[in-house]
């Protein structure tokens, strides 16, 4: 089962919707995740249900993109 990160639309970058090519990563944007004091503070997604915002959000979207990189993906 590939690991699922949820965003709000507002709060994605580059580096998350690359993940939407990966056939390895389930991304999902979403309109809102109501987590909006967050959301407005600092770029976060949900990844496998455990909120992350930045810097570990960070190095789970590199982990991800390497580990599918790793794949031949």
């Amino acid at each position: 089962m590939p690991p699922t990160v949820e965003c709000c639309i507002s709060s994605s970058d580059a580096a998350l919707r690359s993940l939407a090519d990966c056939d390895r990563v389930e991304l999902r944007e979403e309109r809102c995740l109501e987590h909006c004091g967050i959301c407005r503070a600092e770029r976060f997604a949900v990844v496998n249900g455990t909120l992350l915002t930045h810097p570990e959000l960070s190095a789970a979207v590199d982990a991800l993109a390497e580990g599918a990189a790793g794949e031949g993906i």
